[in-house]
């Protein structure tokens, strides 16, 4: 007959046989629970299953494995970017590697009690937290998360999470000692669509045709693609065929339908001197191609007699505008876009960009962007999302 053991916890006292107790966490899949009574617990769950082929793998798991192991202290990992583009496939893959106790956190715990019971799991783990904005979800739970993070090297616990947005908080950015790896991922390259239709379309001559009609989505994800080539497999149909109800959308979060209204000087129509005509003309040219700023008050004076100002409205649609900030930290950005109008007074297309000194107001939101430019244009942009069909 086996030992009996007697563990008391606050008022309660369990009654365990010495099978039962183990001197380390074992190897498997854990959740964190908690009650009122018996506060945290880990409860067993099934293990983790990966595809029998992953696509774009690479030797990143060994990396981080090797690294943590070496090191012989606790790390954080951080696995970013847009939904279905392989981020928890990997996480997975570093999880099933590690041969550790993995600890699936789903609630966003925040306090010192869960702190303890952290520091109390003795044996190296992997904390694995997916989709992180989503659980840690407000400024408060978050700086108390960095606080967990700030006690990494002495849990020896392998904190692993994964988000759908790489700005999840400044404190983690640039931190290797909270968090050591910070992995950005995005949508398949043309070389990696490939390489899946190549590998999993059963009917081989329709590849160049089903890739055509797929170029016209962006941002393609590997979920999104094998549903597309086992539907495609299923049917025996291109994706044109099912594109009306099959649910993909062409998401294009970083392309704006973007609209620049500007001034340009034009000659006046009551002019008939044909010196007037031509002084007009070049004054038009100059001030059309210069910041009004740059002319003296004699010529502006001119201006005013030969021409007046007309205003153009520049359109592009599925316009993706280069947006960067200048290294000295400039308060607005610069931009670039390609732009096309059907005045016939002006140019039919043409490319424009403004350094930051140029920009005298920038504001962006998810409804869109609008940029005032020194000259007295208004550039707005409205980002193009979700266009059903492909």
């Amino acid at each position: 007959m086996s030992e009996t053991h007697y563990i008391k916890n606050g008022k309660t006292t369990s009654i365990l046989d010495a099978e039962s107790i183990k001197g380390s966490l074992e190897v498997g899949n854990y959740a964190i629970s908690f009650s009122q009574l018996r506060g945290f617990q880990l409860i067993e769950r099934e293990q983790m299953d990966l595809p029998k082929k992953i696509y774009g793998g690479s030797n990143f798991p060994d990396r981080v494995l090797n690294t943590y192991r070496n090191f012989n202290k606790g790390m954080g990992v951080l696995l970013s970017g847009p939904k279905g583009t392989g981020k928890t496939v990997e996480a997975k893959s570093v999880c099933v590697k590690s041969n550790m106790p993995v600890i699936l956190l789903t609630e966003g715990f925040s306090d010192s009690n869960f702190s303890e019971f952290l520091e109390s799991i003795k044996t190296p783990s992997v904390i694995f937290i997916d989709e992180f904005e989503k659980i840690y979800v407000d400024e408060e739970s978050r700086n108390f998360f960095l606080s967990v993070l700030d006690g990494v090297a002495k849990s020896r616990h392998l904190f692993l999470l994964t988000s759908n947005s790489s700005d999840i908080g400044e404190f983690f950015d640039s931190r290797p000692s909270r968090v050591r790896y910070h992995k950005h991922y995005d949508f398949l390259s043309e070389e990696l669509i490939c390489e899946i239709i190549d590998d999993r379309l059963i009917h081989k001559d329709k590849a160049e045709i089903i890739k055509n009609q797929l170029s016209v989505l962006p941002q393609l994800s590997v979920d999104s693609l094998v549903c597309i080539i086992d539907e495609c497999n299923l049917y025996n149909e291109l994706p044109k065929d099912f594109s009306e109800f099959f649910n993909v959308c062409a998401e294009r979060p970083d392309v704006y339908s973007v609209q620049l209204t500007t001034k340009i000087a034009v000659p006046k129509k009551s002019l008939k001197n044909k010196n007037e005509i031509e002084r007009a003309d070049n004054l038009c040219y100059s001030v059309n191609n210069h910041d009004d700023s740059d002319f003296t008050l004699e010529e502006k004076q001119e201006f005013d007699i030969l021409c007046t100002f007309s205003s153009v409205v520049y359109e592009s649609l599925y316009c993706k505008p280069f947006v960067s900030y200048d290294e000295d930290a400039s308060l607005y950005p610069a931009i670039e876009c390609y732009l096309y109008t059907t005045d016939k007074n002006a140019e039919k297309s043409k490319r424009v960009s403004w350094g930051s000194n140029s920009i005298v107001f920038f504001e962006q939101n998810r409804k869109g962007f609008t940029a005032k430019i020194r000259d007295g244009s208004i550039l707005t942009g409205t980002p193009i999302r979700q266009n059903r069909g492909f």
